[in-house]
């Protein structure tokens, strides 16, 4: 079954990571922050920890 993606949590995703990373962001660190937003808003967690990934 394909996932659903949430686009507004994709633009947060990309925004946290580029923030957190800057110039050395790439498509695993955003994809990686993003499964962090989604997992934090299905258990209602806050979206704010969602850079202590990496």
């Amino acid at each position: 079954m394909e996932k659903k993606i949430d686009y507004e949590l994709m633009d947060q995703a990309e925004v946290l990571a580029l923030t957190l990373f800057g110039p050395h962001a790439e498509c695993e660190h955003i994809e990686a922050v993003y499964e962090r937003l989604v997992a934090n808003q299905q258990l209602g967690l806050s979206l704010a920890s969602a850079i202590t990934v990496h």
